[in-house]
């Protein structure tokens, strides 16, 4: 895909961002926006993570795994349940196994490590994207053709 396709792509890709550490928020933000997308609320723990999608229903969340009150965990099962088509991605500063299982059996669309490339978040805010998209678009039964030997 080119560069211009990928941001008017990105450009329709709605985000909210959640870490109760400012300067990595307002990193994200800065990030996330010279992408391309929307960054379109911003949340610092996770009560406030939660209400806020609930109210501004973005195609994606990343949210810090550890923050005051509500885990990543806990927000991203609650998400689940309350706003389904939202995608959860974790940004977390502990690279341990244990946490990425607990996140796989919510599920969440993607575990990062705090320190990754801002490749691997636009990948994993894409897939995610992605996803939600596919599985929202009308259902159109394949066609099987044979294909010459």
């Amino acid at each position: 895909m080119s560069a211009q396709l990928e941001q008017q792509w990105r450009a329709g890709v709605r985000v909210v961002l959640a870490d109760d550490e400012p300067t990595i928020l307002d990193a994200l933000v800065q990030l996330l926006g010279k992408a391309g997308y929307q960054v379109v609320g911003t949340a610092i723990n996770g009560a406030s993570a939660l209400k806020t999608v609930e109210d501004l229903r973005p195609d994606v969340l990343v949210v810090d795994f550890r923050m005051p009150g509500v885990t990543a965990i806990d927000v991203a099962a609650r998400l689940r349940a309350r706003v389904p088509e939202v995608r959860v991605i974790i940004l977390s500063a502990d690279d341990d196994a244990n946490l990425q299982m607990a996140a796989e059996r919510v599920p969440v669309a993607a575990y990062l490590v705090k320190g990754c490339s801002s490749l691997m978040i636009f990948r994993a805010i894409d897939q995610a994207a992605g996803l939600r998209k596919v599985r929202d678009a009308p259902c159109i039964p394949a066609r099987h053709h044979a294909i010459p030997a």
